[in-house]
């Protein structure tokens, strides 16, 4: 552990004139067929030209002598001098010697130019040397055909190769006894042949049993390891480190060996069983009835966009009045009359669709699953961060063009397409990192690991905060290293198809249509909640609650509360390491306070309903999380009786103070509608610079309520109604969350 733990074996008195000492002093790098094996090729000239001269470089290649092969940096592949023909020594100098020899030359139709221009990465035995498969075959089954496994190892043909992978080990079938190649088959042809019979004491039933990854060498042949010990710790151990390096024993090789290949196949084996865990795809139980919803959608389609387009004829936003009469005029004149007439031309059609819609909603699970087909691999570097997560809320005013104009907002779809150019371009960053921080992640870590804490970070500008301060943290960026994303208001179905396509690549798992439609509770829903969650962790139990007590223009919509349960690891005691996520939109008019404290206790109720149904014992919850647009805020006198509710006294909200009163440094997030169009506004750099400003935030930001109460000028924030709490646990990891 001092030196690395990277010996390798044969050079600690495997190889003559070799020392553990000398090792140490060259770099415990060297070749051990680069000492003694190669003739003419002496331990001193190996340490003196780095020990990393390929053996077969020297004295196997004729006309390449070992001078040559220093001077030019011991990388050249021996078979491309000599043996290609027309490619000499110095154009495999020139070209960078990385060209596989036997795709020039021995592979029909292939030049070397055509190599350089694809990258030579044809395995050359699957073209031309092995019968019966040519190029294009190769081609087509990937050209990952090894060679002896096809004509060289008797009894097994191409046709079986292709059929069990192509991954047969040869000198399992026919060169270790009593190993057939039907047994290889059927144990995935992944037994290491020195383990069965070359290994004292270690039969072929005990490979198999034990996965056939035992090393040979752990076995027997290091003193003071016995094999049921190998077995015990997964076989990976590598032997000099135990009982050949002086001053390290096997207990703290066993202890602080974590071998990558381990690691590597219990996070796929996890995201396997994660995956089967996870909720279905379909809203339906029939196979028949998504297509069928999908057909009765497709018939109600062109009634809802002519409605649609008659509401935007009628409703102006601010910009559109100050540009005078004449523009309203003419839409009045022409797109009222036009858009009616369509409309009455489509009811037809909608009507079909209505009696077809309306009995499949009834039977529809209240929410929708994407799971994208590379899942397994997107998200198989996960407790990115150092083990922190990122939480994402956001209230992005997707409605159809028509209603989203009482808001003073349109052109929902062009709205769409510029918040998914913001997250594919977060999605490159996010991919980038995440390539770069591949090797260190894992699922897999010790009980001891999952640490108690919860941890704010702000790397960019922030609002200036002294000793007590929320670091309040303001963006132009889109957080690339979001982990959940839950925004609301995503009622357009174009509007939704347009994200889940852009968020498939980063987030492999998103719920969306979320919440009942048509008949319902004794009304009509024509919205669903309008949540939508997107989660790189696979959900592995979702429930939907619809809250009851909604009345005016609030129950057109299905509005309720969304549990997600997600796993995001196991420890090495196979306990499940589990978060759970929970999204919400609750009543917006400001007069109904007590409609909005009745639905935060429903929250709760559910929230421990919810855990109590899904939790397993062993369990280690890392996250308890509850975010969403509760329509009220924390600063004023008209929301006191939300401010004291019982929620916050089991959920914490970071940027809160007391009961009435935000931490200095807290942002509000509800800007003023009517000035959403002006220039302090437009763009995300004017709009960071006015949140930094306070005399600007008091232009912008919506005031506390009543207009006119007093209010502490020093800690003014205005209107807060975005939030993200979490539950204090006893296991948490480091938390980050980001409003939006």
């Amino acid at each position: 552990m001092r030196y690395g733990g990277l010996i390798n074996p044969v050079n600690a008195g495997l190889v003559p004139g070799l020392s553990i000492s000398s090792v140490m002093h060259y770099g415990a790098l060297i070749n051990p067929v680069n000492a003694g094996l190669v003739p003419g090729l002496s331990i001193s000239s190996v340490m003196r030209y780095g020990g990393v001269i390929n053996p077969v470089n020297a004295g196997l290649v004729p006309g390449l002598s070992i001078s040559s092969v220093m001077r030019c940096g011991g990388l050249i592949n021996p078979v491309n001098a000599g043996l290609v023909q027309g490619l000499s020594i110095s154009s495999v100098m020139r070209c960078g010697a990385l060209i596989n020899p036997v795709n020039v030359g021995l592979v029909p139709g292939l030049s070397i130019s055509s190599v350089m221009r694809c990258g030579a990465l044809i395995n050359p035995v699957n073209a031309g040397l092995v019968p019966g498969l040519s190029i294009s075959s190769v081609m087509h089954y990937g050209a990952l055909i090894n060679p002896v496994n096809a004509g060289l190892v008797p009894g097994l043909s191409i046709s079986s190769v292709m059929r069990c992978g192509g991954l047969i080990n040869p000198v399992n079938a026919g060169l270790v006894p009593g190993l057939s190649i039907s047994s290889v088959m059927r144990y995935g042809g992944l037994i290491n042949p020195v383990n069965a019979g070359l290994v004292p004491g270690l039969s072929i039933s005990s490979v198999m049993r034990c996965g056939g990854l035992i090393n040979p060498v752990n076995a027997g042949l290091v003193p003071g390891l016995p094999i049921s010990s190998v077995m015990r710790y997964g076989g990976l151990i590598n032997p000099v480190n135990a009982g050949l390096v002086p001053g390290l024993p096997i207990s703290s090789v066993m202890r602080n060996f974590n071998n990558f290949l381990i690691v590597e196949l219990r996070q796929r084996l996890f995201f396997l069983a994660a995956s089967l865990m996870s909720i279905s795809e379909s809203p339906f139980g029939c196979c028949f009835l998504g297509p069928l919803f999908s057909l009765s959608s497709f018939l109600l389609f062109p009634s809802y966009w002519f409605v649609d387009r008659l509401l935007s004829s009628v409703v102006l936003i601010s910009v559109e009045q100050s540009q005078g009469p004449v523009p309203r005029i003419v839409c009045l004149l022409l797109g009222v009359p036009v858009f009616l007439l369509l409309f009455l031309i489509s009811l037809p059609l909608a009507l079909v669709g209505l009696i077809l819609w309306t009995p499949l909603n009834q039977v529809r699970r209240p929410f929708c699953y994407q799971r994208d087909p590379n899942s397994l691999i997107s998200t198989e570097a996960h407790l990115e961060n150092g083990g922190s997560f990122t939480f994402i809320s956001a209230n992005l005013c997707l409605l159809p063009d028509g209603l989203a104009r009482f808001s003073n907002l349109r052109h929902t779809q062009q709205r769409t397409a510029l918040i998914s150019n913001v997250l594919k371009v977060s999605q490159k960053r996010s991919s980038t990192q995440h390539k770069a921080d591949n090797g260190d992640a894992t699922s897999i870590c010790s009980t001891e690991d999952v640490m108690a804490m919860v941890e704010m970070e702000g790397k960019e500008d922030t609002v200036p905060c002294e000793e007590g301060q929320f670091p309040g943290q303001v963006s132009v960026m889109f957080p690339h290293d979001a982990d959940f994303l839950c925004l609301q208001e995503v009622f357009d179905r174009r509007a939704s198809r347009t994200l889940r396509r852009v968020l498939a690549n980063s987030f492999p798992h998103i719920l969306y249509d979320i919440g009942p439609s048509g008949p319902y509770d004794c009304g009509f829903k024509f919205f669903s909640s309008g949540l939508f969650l997107a989660t790189r962790y696979p959900p592995t139990a979702a429930k939907y609650h619809y809250y009851p007590n909604s009345r005016g223009e609030d129950s057109l919509a299905a509005k309720g509360l969304l549990c997600v349960q997600v796993q995001v690891g196991i420890t090495e005691e196979k306990q499940r390491i589990v978060g759970y996520f929970n999204c919400t939109h609750l009543h917006a008019p400001e007069q109904d306070a007590s409609i909005r404290c009745e639905q935060m206790s429903f929250v709760l109720r559910w929230v421990s309903e919810f855990q109590t149904e899904n939790r397993e014992t062993g369990d280690i919850i890392c996250f308890d999380i509850l975010c969403g647009d509760l329509n009220f805020d924390n600063c004023s006198l008209d929301d006191s009786l939300e401010q004291n509710h019982e929620i916050f006294s089991v959920y914490k909200d970071p940027c809160r103070d007391c009961a009435g009163r935000d931490r200095p440094g807290t942002v509000g997030t509800l800007l003023r509608q009517e000035f959403i169009y002006h220039e302090a506004l437009r763009t995300p750099q004017t709009l960071k610079r006015t949140l930094l400003s306070d005399r600007e935030r008091r232009l912008y930001i919506a005031p506390p309520l009543p207009p006119g109460t007093g209010h502490d000028e020093q800690q003014w924030t205005g209107r807060r109604i975005d939030y993200i709490l979490y539950r204090d646990s006893p296991l948490i990891l480091p938390t980050n969350t980001h409003h939006a």
